[in-house]
């Protein structure tokens, strides 16, 4: 049993501490009816395991931050996945899907679309 114990710990101590998914994190914007658009920006996250990232969010309309909060990006498979975001109050939670390769988040009806690289 100690020789399986052993390499399991060293292992666990081994393994560096994840960022956020390396496909998501960053900017997806969307125009707005009047100038502007609207911006989420998810930040860096944590990994806790089976697939599930949890980090904070900026919303920015018209230039403005207006609220943050925090996500949580839970990936389906290699490329989509569904994100919860609470922001504002902190009272609810609203769901949208996320598609890495085509680089968008459809969340609350609006297809947003990821900014830069």
């Amino acid at each position: 049993m100690k020789r399986f114990l052993i390499p399991c710990a060293l292992l666990l101590l081994a393994v560096p501490a994840a960022r956020a998914h390396p496909c998501f994190e960053g900017s997806y914007a969307a125009p707005l009816p009047c100038p502007g658009l609207a911006v989420y920006e998810f930040g860096p996250a944590t990994f806790i395991g089976a697939g599930l990232w949890y980090g904070c969010v900026k919303v920015i309309i018209g230039g403005r931050l207006v609220s943050e909060g925090q996500y949580a990006l839970r990936m389906l498979s290699d490329t989509e996945g569904m994100v919860g975001i609470r922001e504002g109050y902190q009272i609810a939670t609203a769901v949208g899907t996320v598609d890495l390769k085509a680089r968008t988040v459809d969340y609350l009806g609006t297809l947003y679309k990821r900014t830069g690289p």
